[in-house]
């Protein structure tokens, strides 16, 4: 056989097509196992990111259907979003057009890999017998009282045309389009996750099988703060009853032991009140009313200068009476606590930063514990003190710790009807509003005098019309006569919602559909969600954290008090893998990135170096400073490069087409190296001739299965007669090339299994090429040692499968068409390795590995002994004395002390004997 591997996978790519093998049954028997990767948006091509997480699912996946679980392995199209309306635009086709023809072109890739999933349990979220269920769990929420509307200040991105979250903002950028933020107050939809946001905290610490940076990342988005209300009071030229609240000024602090230390307050410019705050005559009032223009424009999570002005409104502080000036600030976060701060500037850096400019008192209240506090109470401020320490100028609270002045002052302040204790959270509801056409429409009517209504169920799914105009303006569905008017069953004419929800929506339940995927009744069914929930190892990247992760669990959590679902949590086992990398070219005379083949040959020396006659000066370096190495990285005709290993991507024309790497060298070698160049969790950096060095491998495979094949031949020397296979079953009586191959391969199915389980798929993939180095010498001597000999080749092969299926499975049928006229009684091996059982690895073979330990007497080393790892201190000491060269060390010496560290260092501590 050789290893033509297109005509190979193209056959095994049949099969599958043809039996589908991989067909779920959610009543099969057997444990359940449900192994999910985050679904692919249809772009239109794969990149090697999908690669790499499909290929880590795909390989977990077939080896627990060998471990013969029930295994759902399920893939699908996050099909909404903006990136088809846009290109309905650009190319005046509709959008759902664009989507199916990309479905269409990125299943193909997936099957390309030999990926085992069921493709007639795929879901979409852009077909209706999806998103009609997505409308009516939106209803379900309604009712829950989980949904509501209300005006708020948004992200509007003035390119897309459309409301962004928080989180779609990088930058003061949207995040698709890249155009600068605006801000506006518009009414919109949203999902009450505030209501879970301490469960949501909290139950982070169960999730002992995800990463610890996106538990942090997500605690630091929840935000959870404690501290205190503080009831400040308007002290102004006009009546309180001119301002909200009656003239009460509310703040939230987290520091209300730094309350003396206040000396302005500031509100924010989107605070919705912060006019009525406003007391200036008209000229400077028109002033901070530009002002507060501009900071519409402001990303507040982003870095920027930090600006206000005077209001010409005062605050009177609750316990000195002092009037502080209320400035409005472009740092007060409106949404945040009340949308109005106290400024501390003696114990804050930033509001130390801001009196300084505005030439405002600063005054300490906190000093470091171990500073003289008489000392330090008089010293003039030269800077903040942010730390906690002790309390000073602070009347009642002078002398203790702030934590304690910070409970005593929120006692005071509650005794005295002054504030109360508050619990923040940073976390903002999720606003789900969208003003785009390829969403999923929000299942709301509006009367003629703006009241709203639910769709009535039997009514769902609200589809999206398909004759609608792109203008690029505004939403198609908001003028379109078909779509907007309504007649309800009582004969009224009420309008639809034109917006459509964010597509997080969509995926935030997606994993639920799959279980149940063509349910027609119901979103899925109950006892089969209360089966296979939760998800038993999810896998995708990092970058969902605080996105895609946080609503799903949101959801799952919101469904379970619905009575729908039963699990808390969706995804207990999370795998973040690392990024795909890659070289970056970029030419600062033209200011472009070149693509690798446009750098290949076409280095030379900087015009102002001389190399050594050793210096290589086409091999290309990384380097990730700013400054790059002049020496190795000038282009002939664009001059100084600078070269980053960066994450793929078209911008940076360091992309690799799997495609064209499947087409080179086949997907089995593609899947090997994705796996096997570095461990899941950390990036990967491409390099081709790490691929080359898999396919290598598979080639060695390839050519000792045709060796076994043509020994086991030349051995059965009788014409139309079969080798049988002997009735030896006693290790000890087996045939020295068999008992050689059981050693080795038995080890090997001890550590790829360990491996697997671990996630540590590339250390898997070292033991098998290490395994098949080993077997380069072994060859059936013997008709007795072919039976066994090919057993054990096809358990190899089937170690292998779950990360290179094809090559596995062509090699096992080429040995049975080639054998079951050689050996008898092997036709148990003539189903397909996808059928087997994961094989069993036999204690007889598995010899403990000896480990180095470092003898040292007095500290400096005398001896090295191996070992196995699991002798006790005792006798590792009595093996060290034996060694010839420790007992000449502890002659005429009395042992002190022996400090033992297991499986490193063994040190006597000795001293001479009297």
């Amino acid at each position: 056989m050789e290893y033509d591997f297109k005509t190979i996978e193209e056959k095994w790519r049949n099969h599958y097509e043809t039996t589908n093998p991989f067909r779920f049954d959610p009543h099969k028997p057997g444990p359940k196992y449900y192994c999910l990767e985050m679904f692919p948006y249809p772009s239109g091509n794969l990149h090697m990111g999908h690669v790499r997480t499909y290929t880590l699912g795909d390989v977990l996946a077939r080896y627990k259907m060998l471990k013969q679980f029930n295994v759902l392995h399920p893939i699908g199209w996050d099909a909404f979003g903006l990136p088809a309306e846009n290109a309905a635009i650009e190319n005046n086709i509709p959008p759902s057009v664009w989507t199916f023809k990309n479905i269409a072109i990125m299943r193909n890739q997936l099957k390309s890999l030999g990926l085992s999933y069921d493709y007639n349990n795929e879901v979409c979220t852009a077909t209706a017998d999806y998103y009609k269920w997505g409308q009516w769990l939106f209803l379900k929420l309604y009712d829950k009282g989980l949904v509501y509307r209300a005006k708020a200040w948004v992200n509007w991105d003035p390119v897309d045309k459309t409301v962004l979250a928080n989180e779609q903002v990088v930058d003061g950028k949207a995040w698709r389009s890249g155009a600068p933020i605006e801000k506006k107050l518009i009414e919109q939809w949203f999902f009450k996750i505030t209501a879970y946001a301490e469960e949501l905290l909290t139950s982070l610490a169960t999730l002992d099988k995800w990463p610890y940076k996106i538990k942090a990342m997500q605690r630091n988005w929840i935000g959870k703060s404690s501290g205190a209300i503080v009831y400040f009071k308007i002290a102004s030229k006009k009546t309180p009853s001119a301002y909200p609240n009656e003239g009460e000024f509310p703040i939230f602090t987290t520091r209300p032991d730094t309350l003396y230390g206040a000396t302005f307050m500031a509100i924010a410019f989107n605070h919705p009140a912060v006019h009525a705050y406003i007391d200036l005559p008209a000229k400077e009032r028109e002033t901070i009313i530009k002002f507060i223009d501009e900071c519409k424009n402001i990303d507040q999570h982003s870095d920027y200068a930090k600006k206000g002005i005077f209001t010409g409104t005062f605050i009177d502080h609750p316990l000195t009476d002092e009037k502080l000036p209320l400035y409005v600030a472009n740092f007060v976060l409106a949404e945040y606590g009340t949308g109005a701060i106290m400024g501390c500037p003696g114990q804050d850096a930033r509001d130390y930063a801001f009196a300084k400019a505005h030439e405002l008192p600063i005054k300490h209240v906190v000093c470091p514990a171990d500073t003289n506090i008489e000392t330090y109470k008089n010293k003039p401020p030269s800077e903040a003190f942010t730390e906690h320490g002790i309390t000073i100028n602070s009347q009642f609270l002078t002398g203790i710790p702030t934590a304690l002045a910070i409970e005593k002052m929120t006692t005071y302040l509650e005794e005295k009807k002054l504030g109360r204790r508050k619990i923040q959270y940073k976390l903002k509801d999720w606003l789900i509003s969208r003003q785009r056409y390829w969403g999923n429409p929000i299942p709301m009517l509006k009367d003629e005098k703006g009241t709203f209504e639910k769709v009535p169920l039997s009514d769902l799914p609200v589809i999206l019309p398909q004759n609608v105009t792109f203008t690029g303006t505004k939403s198609p569905l908001a003028d379109h006569p078909e779509f907007t008017h309504y007649q309800t069953n009582d004969n009224r004419q009420v309008k639809r919602e034109h917006d459509t929800m964010d597509t997080f929506t969509c995926s935030s339940w997606y994993f639920l559909r799959y279980i149940d995927a063509h349910n027609k009744k119901e979103p899925f069914a109950k006892a089969l969600v209360q089966k296979w929930m939760p998800v038993d190892q999810y896998i995708g990247g990092i970058e969902h954290a605080c996105l895609h992760l946080l609503y799903a669990r949101f959801f799952q959590k919101a469904l379970r008090d619905l009575g729908i679902t039963s699990n808390d949590e969706p995804f207990p086992s999370l795998l973040a893998q690392g990024m795909v990398t890659a070289k970056s070219y970029y030419a600062p005379k033209i200011k472009k990135y070149l693509t690798p083949d446009e750098v290949s040959g076409h280095l030379q020396p900087h015009p102002s170096f001389t190399p050594k006659p050793t210096e290589e000066i086409t091999n290309i370096t990384d380097d990730n400073s700013p400054t790059p190495n002049k020496n190795l990285h000038y282009h002939r005709t664009y001059g100084q490069l600078i070269v980053k290993v960066e994450k793929m991507s078209k911008s940076k024309k360091n992309g690799i087409a799997p495609e064209k790497m499947v087409d080179r060298y086949g997907a089995d070698s593609v899947r090997l190296f994705i796996l096997f160049a570095a461990p899941p969790e950390k990036n990967l950096e491409w390099n081709e001739n790490g691929i080359e060095g898999c396919q290598r491998f598979l080639l060695k495979l390839v050519r000792y299965v045709n060796q076994f094949i043509t020994c086991v031949k030349a051995l059965n020397s009788t014409e139309n007669s079969l080798i049988k296979p002997s009735s030896t079953q006693d290790s000890s009586q087996m045939s020295s090339p068999i008992t050689q191959f059981n050693k080795i391969l038995h080890p090997a199915i001890q550590k790829v299994e360990l491996d697997i389980d671990r996630l540590h798929f590339n250390t898997a993939i070292a033991m098998l090429m290490e395994t098949l180095n080993k077997f380069q010498s072994i060859a059936p001597k013997t008709q007795v040692d072919c039976h066994p000999m090919y057993e054990n080749i096809v358990t190899f092969l089937t170690l292998l499968n779950p990360f290179a299926p094809f090559v596995t499975e062509e090699l096992n049928a080429h040995l049975y068409q080639n054998l079951c006229n050689q050996l008898a009684g092997i036709d148990s091996f003539a189903k397909k390795l996808y059928e087997h059982t994961w094989p069993t690895s036999q204690k007889i073979y598995l010899t403990q590995p000896s480990r180095d330990l470092i003898v040292q007497v007095n500290g400096k080393i005398r001896a090295k002994l191996s070992l196995l790892p699991t002798l006790n201190k005792n006798t590792v000491i009595s093996h060290a004395k034996k060694e010839p060269n420790i007992k000449k060390w502890l002659a005429n010496q009395t042992i002190v002390k022996e400090v033992y560290l297991p499986q490193k260092i063994l040190n006597f501590v000795t001293k001479p004997t009297k």
